[in-house]
């Protein structure tokens, strides 16, 4: 069976609102990376272990969530296997990364 793939790599500061749509049919899987920069590691680190816990428990259908952190870099990435869950997991995961980076540290 052939199977249609999308990636899509966005970079976000937590000022910005990042969301993949597409009206492409077809498509089977769904890839994402959202990141955030911040000013020093120590900040990076505190926004890391701050959404860590969030991203662990993330059970939402056939949808993987994982996190990773190198220097003063956050990144969340994403697959999913439907659109709605993709959107679902940018709203969420964005949205934490966002919150984080507000409270803990100064952006990049």
């Amino acid at each position: 069976m052939y199977s249609k793939r999308m990636v899509r790599r966005l970079w976000s500061s937590p000022s910005e609102v990042c969301s993949v749509s597409t009206s492409t049919l077809g498509i089977t899987e769904v890839d994402a990376e959202l990141c955030v920069h911040m000013v020093s590691p120590a900040q990076a680190e505190s926004v890391y272990w701050a959404v860590l816990p969030e991203v662990e428990t993330w059970p939402r259908g056939a949808t993987n969530v994982r996190l990773t952190l190198s220097g003063s870099t956050v990144c969340a990435y994403i697959h999913a296997t439907r659109i709605s869950d993709m959107r679902a997991a940018l709203n969420s995961v964005g949205s934490w990364l966002h919150v984080a980076a507000t409270l803990l540290g100064e952006v990049a």
